[in-house]
């Protein structure tokens, strides 16, 4: 959609945010168009490559524009034993940002 460094901007405007940029942060988490309840084995290999991603920044949170996303890799993540790791909609996070 070519919209990638606005998103990024906002994020860093937040006091006490430190962006921390995966590999391949725009690469599909598994979600997305009927992968995950179609082809649930697909789906599940694509989202764990992007369980490993995040575990190799070691951040404390996951922030995405995409609802999917959020649904995504909290199951993921909590699925593997990383529940101490928060995901987050921008959206949201701009909203308590804001309050």
């Amino acid at each position: 959609q070519g919209i990638y460094k606005q998103p990024r901007e906002l994020l860093t405007s937040i006091p006490g945010i430190e962006l921390i940029e995966m590999s391949k942060p725009d690469q599909c988490c598994g979600a997305g168009g009927g992968v995950r309840s179609g082809k649930r084995e697909l789906s599940d290999l694509i989202r764990a490559d992007k369980v490993r991603m995040i575990l190799e920044t070691g951040a404390e949170a996951v922030v995405t524009e995409c609802p999917f996303c959020v649904i995504q890799i909290r199951d993921a993540l909590d699925e593997a034993g990383y529940k101490n790791i928060k995901v987050y909609y921008l959206e949201d996070l701009l909203r308590s940002a804001m309050e």
